[in-house]
């Protein structure tokens, strides 16, 4: 998260209504596109905008900081507006997708070719449930079977807990080269998920992390923010 938003939120969070005026002006375009995207009505987005926010403040006290403020704000105006018009909907909570395109995984491996630091979270080790493309597509459509109202939140990750020491560790071996890691309290902390509801759902993911870390050193995966 941007150190901004989370002075921001804290100082909503102690009653400051001004930070939170400064919060929604940030985001109120991107909640508006939200809902306007569900209802197709200009005027009804706006109205369900303003009383998404309202609904936004009033879980400041909840807010886990690992999340982006835009994320929090974006699962509760999609709640609120399924709730409001009876619109079947899955929230799914992404962990951490990788392919041959990008992801965290990947930013790490050019990180490797190029001899660069890693940076990680001080409280090692720093554990994900990464999914890798293929069970990123196949998850997606099997989820949208079980769109309800309220809306079905479920973890869309892989059914592997693996650390980011632990893959690029294993890059490393493929590509001959040593990790360099960097720890720091400034960054965020890895996030584990609960994958028991995702497996009700759609069952277990279906390629192994080692397997997919291997495709994309064999494949030379590059992350577009890399470019």
């Amino acid at each position: 998260m941007k150190e901004e938003d989370k002075e921001l939120i804290a100082r909503a969070r102690a009653g400051e209504e001004a930070a939170f005026r400064v919060l929604l002006k940030k985001y109120e375009r991107a909640v508006f596109n939200i809902c306007l995207r569900m209802v197709r009505n200009r005027e009804e987005a706006e109205d369900l905008a303003q009383e998404a926010f309202v609904k936004v403040f009033g879980m400041l006290e909840r807010y886990n900081p690992t999340y982006a403020f835009s994320k929090v704000a974006a699962e509760a105006v999609v709640k609120f507006t399924s709730e409001q018009f009876d619109i079947p909907t899955v929230i799914a909570r992404m962990n951490v997708s990788y392919g041959h395109n990008g992801g965290l995984p990947v930013i790490h491996l050019d990180a490797l070719r190029k001899g660069q630091p890693i940076y990680l979270y001080s409280d090692k080790p720093n554990y994900y449930n990464p999914i890798h493309e293929e069970d990123y597509y196949e998850k997606m459509l099997a989820m949208l079977d079980h769109a309800n109202t309220p809306p079905q939140v479920v973890n869309w990750c892989g059914s592997q807990t693996v650390s980011a020491e632990q893959w690029c560790e294993y890059m490393a071996e493929l590509l001959g080269v040593e990790p360099n890691f960097v720890y720091s309290d400034q960054l965020i902390p890895g996030a584990p998920c609960d994958t028991t509801r995702m497996h009700e759902l759609v069952g277990e993911t279906s390629v192994d992390w080692r397997d997919g870390m291997r495709r994309l050193v064999e494949e030379g995966a590059l992350d577009d923010r890399a470019v």
